[in-house]
This record gives structure tokens, C-alpha cells and sequence, in this order.
């Protein structure tokens, strides 16, 4: 974390402290979801979701006046340039899905015949054949 966040200490208007930086990246980690939250629907770990969120806040930790969280507090309006940023990436995300369904669509769709008995044999063994 240290590596990835000191060089931004120059460039910020809050003093660095790598312990305030570490409480606002556990806050942000629950957009992607646990075992008991579910994640954001554009947030999915392995399409990289966690790296964005990094350059997120990134981007947002060099203009704010004050960390997101404090003392297990989170302070909804320091959050929300880093949420606008999520909101522009989720918007980004469901348009490339969008475009990849169309892109699907619009390929030929082929079976072969191997294709075909086995899903033949699969309707036979169903009982719908």
C-alpha cells in the first residue's frame, strides 16, 4: 500500500497517512462484495474490478479535504467524487456489455453435426425427442 499510494503524498491537500488510506480501502472493498454483501453489479473481481477501484481513489485522493472514513465513521459527502467516478465506470461497463451481446447476436450462429446429435441425444435422453 505504501508503494502504491506515497507517491501521491505531494500532491495531496490532507497529510499522508497510510493508516486513513488502508480504513477508506477496506470501505471501498465492500462495493465489490463479501460472503455476506453482495458486490455492485458492475464491480467483479475478475474483470479487474479491484484495480479500478485503486485508480479511483487515486484519482479522488489528491482533491479531497479530509479521508472518506474516520474512526469507523464513513462520511457520505467526502465519498461522493469517488462514487461519481464508480458511477461513470458502471455506466461504461454495462454500455461494453450491451455491445458485446449485440456483437453476439450478430454473428452467424453454426452447428455442426456433432453438435447436433449430441443435442439430440441429450433432448432423447430428456424425454423431449
Amino acid at each position: 500500500m505504501m508503494l502504491e499510494y506515497r507517491p501521491l503524498a505531494g500532491k495531496m491537500k490532507i497529510k499522508f497517512d497510510l493508516e486513513r488510506i488502508i480504513d477508506d480501502f477496506v470501505f471501498f472493498c465492500f462495493f465489490i462484495g463479501n460472503d455476506f454483501l453482495p458486490s455492485l453489479s458492475a464491480l467483479d473481481i475478475a474483470e479487474g474490478s479491484l484495480d479500478k477501484l485503486i485508480d479511483f481513489y487515486q484519482k479522488c485522493l489528491p482533491q479531497m479535504k479530509d479521508y472518506i472514513t474516520e474512526a469507523g465513521t464513513i462520511h457520505w459527502d467526502r465519498a461522493e467524487p469517488f462514487i461519481w467516478l464508480l458511477a461513470e465506470h458502471e455506466n461504461e461497463v454495462f454500455k461494453n456489455r450491451i455491445d458485446q451481446i449485440e456483437d453476439r447476436r450478430r454473428q452467424p450462429r453454426t452447428v455442426t453435426v456433432s453438435q447436433e446429435s449430441s443435442l439430440l441425444q441429450s433432448r432423447e435422453l430428456q424425454g423431449k425427442g
